[in-house]
């Protein structure tokens, strides 16, 4: 009995620590907006997302990311891109931008070449990933499930 009362305080120790890490994490995000939490979740939610990124921007505009983690409000990334940025460029930035945004204990990025990757670190939740925004002349298509 003494055992199972241990590892019930052990258990619900840990889950406490990972309610606080969510908090935690959800507060350093950038939120989105707040016509964004009235926009419905995405029905497409996985573990790891492929960012397929495809020819030149052709003007200056912005690379939007809407990020829904479980059970948690939208997070909002924008990312500034100039004209003629190659899709190499638009890949390595993208990468670097969810790195320096994101909660590195809740995701992890990549890049290879003209392809960005997103990924929940191991054992968190699936989340949805989406693209509300893209410079003129860029095709960006977003994979669930990646590497």
């Amino acid at each position: 009995m003494t055992r199972i009362r241990v590892a019930a305080a052990a258990l619900s120790t840990v889950l406490m620590l990972g309610v606080l890490a969510v908090a935690q994490a959800q507060s350093t995000a950038a939120p989105a907006a707040p016509g964004a939490t009235m926009a419905k979740r995405p029905g497409d939610a996985g573990q790891s997302w492929r960012i397929n990124f495809d020819r030149t921007a052709k003007a200056d505009g912005v690379l939007h990311f809407r990020i829904w983690p479980y059970g948690a409000d939208p997070i909002d990334i924008k990312i500034p891109v100039a004209k003629g940025q190659t899709e190499n460029a638009m890949a390595r930035i993208t990468s670097d931008t969810f790195s320096d945004t994101l909660d590195n204990n809740d995701y992890r990025t990549d890049v290879k070449k003209n392809v960005a990757f997103l990924m929940a670190v191991h054992g968190n939740r699936r989340f949805a990933l989406e693209l509300v925004e893209k410079p003129e002349g860029t095709d960006i298509d977003l994979y669930r499930g990646g590497r």
